[in-house]
């Protein structure tokens, strides 16, 4: 099983990383996981050149390209976000305009640099420092959506931990045990279907 993880937070060990860290628990020495952090990467993000139009890549040769080929052979995709201004993190957001590549090689050329046909899952993972309730994410939500379909990944599981900025993440968080509960319950429906 091949897991890519895209970490959108900013803060090594906030409540992103943690979160991340603590749903991959499950994972371990079950999957071959490769972690893109954001943070260290560096990257452009689209200029709209339409490029991509004539030939399905990326103009741009940087440390997203790599996540291409990934995006093909992953079975699951977790993406962590913190949630800004009812959205993704700009960091998050530039990767996500990058895959107008692939969208431009499926729609544009009909030759696709992902396998259309495979099955994939996606898992979404945010953080919202506010106690919106549901309306914290509606912004993000969305753009995910796009997100997952772009890369032909199934919009699998959410998960999002409100009112951080209120929240001590520890051992015996009652968020962190239901992100080990929820990871426990996809590895379960994947490994069923694969």
């Amino acid at each position: 099983m091949n897991i890519i993880v895209i970490n959108a937070s900013s803060a090594t060990n906030g409540h992103t990383d943690v979160a991340v860290k603590t749903y991959l628990k499950v994972f371990k020495n079950k999957a071959n996981i490769k972690h893109y952090d954001l943070r260290n990467l560096n990257y452009s993000g689209c200029i709209d050149c339409k490029s991509c139009y004539k030939t399905g890549e990326c103009i741009f040769k940087d440390d997203i390209t790599e996540l291409y080929h990934d995006y093909d052979i992953a079975d699951i995709v977790i993406v962590a976000t913190p949630i800004y201004f009812l959205s993704v993190s700009s960091q998050l957001k530039a990767v996500i305009d990058r895959t107008q590549a692939i969208w431009s090689s499926k729609y544009k050329l009909n030759k696709s640099i992902i396998d259309k046909n495979k099955k994939r899952f996606a898992v979404f993972i945010a953080t919202a420092g506010s106690d919106l309730a549901s309306n914290a994410n509606l912004g993000a939500r969305a753009v995910i959506n796009m997100y997952f379909k772009a890369i032909n990944a199934k919009y699998t599981d959410e998960i999002i931990i409100y009112n951080t900025d209120n929240l001590a993440l520890n051992k015996n968080n009652t968020e962190q045990l239901n992100l080990v509960n929820k990871s426990e319950q996809m590895f379960k429906i994947i490994s069923k279907i694969m």
